[in-house]
């Protein structure tokens, strides 16, 4: 009886023991899935944190290079601009050579309009004005108007009235009181003369003599 008793209270203890062990058992694989859980929570936080990381920097790289095709594309235009101003700048300045260099030709050759006939075209006077001012910002001649050098024009007129025009008696009010040069004019063809104009301007300019009165 008291054997079949403890037989009994073996088995119990027995199975109270292997209930715990599975018990533990359990304990142990529900904390283990729990640190893989855990684990895998932390590998794909990490993987966010590295994802966004990654992110911000193409965002960067990219904010970047965007940057830097926009100085390109903004040196380049002001690249161009200037090429164009200079360019512009270049070519005006190249027309008003061009410009005075055809108006000291069209004044030196046989299209100059002669003093009576001149009187009887306002327009044509305003015009030659006007170009003999143009003439004279593009060479810096100063005051193309100023009275010494009308004066030394009427002086010529009256020279080349007396010389060239003999058959002319008719009195021209304007070269009233002007004495012609005592030296006779030397006609000369319009080459000529624009040689020796050139060749006489260039001798007065380098003895720093020009427009002295």
């Amino acid at each position: 009886m008291v054997v079949t008793f403890l037989t009994a209270y073996v088995t119990f203890l027995i199975v109270i023991v292997t209930f715990l062990t599975v018990y533990v058992t359990f304990l142990i694989v529900i904390v283990t899935f729990l640190i893989a859980y855990v684990t895998f929570l932390i590998v794909i936080v990490t993987f966010l944190i590295a994802y966004v990381t990654f992110s911000i920097v193409i965002v960067t790289f990219l904010t970047a290079y965007v940057t830097l095709l926009i100085v390109i594309v903004t040196f380049l235009t002001a690249y161009v601009t200037l090429s164009i101003v200079i360019v512009t700048v270049s070519s005006f300045s190249n027309k008003i050579s061009i410009f005075a260099r055809q108006s000291f030709s069209w004044l030196t050759n046989t299209h100059i309009v002669v003093k009576p006939l001149k009187a009887l075209l306002p327009e044509y006077s305003v015009i030659e004005a006007h170009v003999s001012n143009i003439i004279a910002i593009a060479f810096n001649l100063g005051d193309c108007c100023h009275p010494a050098i009308k004066r030394a024009d009427l002086i010529a007129l009256a020279t080349e009235k007396r010389d060239l025009m003999p058959n002319s008696v008719e009195p021209w009010i304007y070269l009233a009181g002007i004495e012609a040069l005592p030296i006779p004019v030397r006609p000369m063809s319009p080459q000529e003369a624009k040689l020796a104009f050139i060749k006489r301007f260039t001798e007065l300019q380098s003895s720093r003599a020009i427009f002295k009165f």
